[in-house]
């Protein structure tokens, strides 16, 4: 059986091991456009000022070595599985991993970027040089898309010189001067990230942050257990969940136990509670709950929150809540108005930057291989935007057909589970559909939100 995955970054690289373990008599190939096998955006594109937001324990994978193993073999012995370490040291372990799996045949690569999926008596991806690549199945690994243009940005400002539409492209911030007042669209983790990366390269300019409500996200704090209780409320409203959390916040503080073990509690049944919502539910969470739910579950490390709180005390870094007006541009600065309820703010800067995080609206994105898929039918946006349309791993086609040779992993299966963008859930449905191609032979239970709940708890 011949396996092409496109996508060479995280999910990619780890369900290509995966499938070489549970099926070496498979031919594996990853295609992709990175230099670098394995790293991906968030573990390639990282400064060492970025860390990951899940301490080392969370990052076990189920390979040999484990991450925590690497780390004392490759940067000595102190590191425990509470320690928080830099995203790039994740990026070089996997691929270290992948790497030794290309040297000995175990899996092989493509460069290139793939741009169509040919689905005819025996698929085949296409690439934008023209090649073609026939496999039994293919399996999408694309990963998070590229930044949505933000909202409410007035089309002057968008459309100019001065605005950065994806921080992390390569050279996209060089060019900054170093005492220039900066834009920061967003106040989310990429502009966390985007802040510590400006100044620990040295950048004196003031900094504004703009979203819509100004929430920061939350930050790690170590201590306490907190019992599962999610699971018993499955089936009930957005509000009501809301409240039960809430409730057992307010329980766990009066016990002396910090909040974030509520969460870390309410983690592995959160895709059984997507999954049981209607369609009108799941809109509701999206559109009214979503940004204090993300403030609190995706949360930063001790370090990161540190050079955080440093950036906003010194007052090189302000973040505002409030909506965009009207802005001019003239002679490389812009003047921007920020709605702040009755007041307005002007803002001048030199360079607005896109902070808003990955895309999020796989109905409207014009990404190549996406729009093929949509065109022809093989793969249809769920009706939120959120992903594809899938059925335990597998593409829902526009006909309502299940596809027996085409999967997606990650955050393209965003509708179906919801969390499924972080390293835990994404090992485990990869775990699941290696063990189903090693096996297809063999009727097997299909993946289910209960299965997520044996991940432990843990953020």
């Amino acid at each position: 059986m011949h396996i092409a995955i496109v996508g060479d970054g995280f999910s990619g690289t780890l369900f290509a091991l995966k499938m070489a373990a549970a099926r070496p008599s498979s031919q594996i190939t990853v295609i992709g456009r990175e230099r670098r096998l394995g790293r991906g955006l968030a573990y390639g594109a990282a400064d060492p000022i970025h860390m990951l937001n899940v301490p080392v324990s969370r990052m076990d994978v189920g390979l040999k070595p484990a991450f925590l193993d690497w780390l004392h073999e490759e940067h000595g012995p102190d590191w425990t599985p509470e320690s928080f370490a830099p995203r790039t040291l994740f990026g070089d372990y996997m691929e270290s991993l992948a790497l030794a799996a290309l040297a000995d045949g175990r899996i092989q690569r493509a460069r290139g970027e793939v741009v169509g999926v040919d689905n005819g008596l025996r698929p085949a991806v296409i690439l934008a040089d023209g090649r073609t690549i026939g496999a039994d199945v293919v399996v999408l690994a694309l990963g998070n898309l590229p930044p949505d243009r933000p909202g409410g940005l007035p089309a002057t400002l968008a459309d100019s010189a001065l605005f950065v539409t994806d921080p992390w492209a390569p050279g996209a911030l060089d060019d900054l001067p170093c005492e220039a007042p900066v834009l920061l669209v967003g106040a989310g983790l990429t502009m966390i990230d985007i802040a510590l990366r400006l100044a620990g390269r040295g950048h004196k300019g003031r900094i504004t942050a703009v979203s819509r409500r100004g929430l920061l996200p939350k930050g790690h704090q170590a201590g306490g257990t907190w019992p599962a209780f999610l699971q018993e409320h499955i089936g009930r409203s957005p509000l009501s969940v809301s409240r039960v959390v809430r409730r057992q916040v307010k329980l766990a503080q009066a016990a002396g136990v910090p909040w974030q073990r509520v969460f870390d509690a309410a983690r592995p049944a959160v895709p059984a509670v997507w999954s049981a919502w209607s369609l009108a539910e799941r809109r509701r969470f999206l559109t009214r709950l979503r940004p204090w739910w993300d403030v609190h579950r995706h949360r930063t490390a001790p370090e990161v929150t540190a050079g955080l709180h440093d950036l906003l005390r010194s007052g090189r870094l302000e973040v505002l809540g409030g909506r965009f007006g009207q802005a001019k541009v003239k002679a490389g600065l812009a003047e921007v108005e920020v709605r702040l309820g009755q007041a307005t703010r002007r803002i001048e800067t030199v360079r607005v930057i896109n902070c808003t995080g990955p895309g999020g609206r796989f109905d409207r994105t014009a990404l190549p291989l996406i729009c093929d898929l949509r065109t022809k039918g093989l793969a249809k946006a769920d009706p939120l935007g959120l992903g594809f349309d899938t059925h335990d791993g597998a593409v829902v086609e526009a006909s309502g057909a299940v596809s027996t040779r085409l999967y997606a992993l990650g955050p393209l299966a965003k509708a179906a589970w919801w969390e499924i963008t972080a390293v835990p859930e994404i090992t485990i449905q990869i775990d699941d559909l290696a063990r189903r191609l090693a096996n297809r032979s063999t009727p097997s239970r299909p993946l289910s939100a209960t299965t997520f709940m044996d991940m432990g708890a843990g953020i």
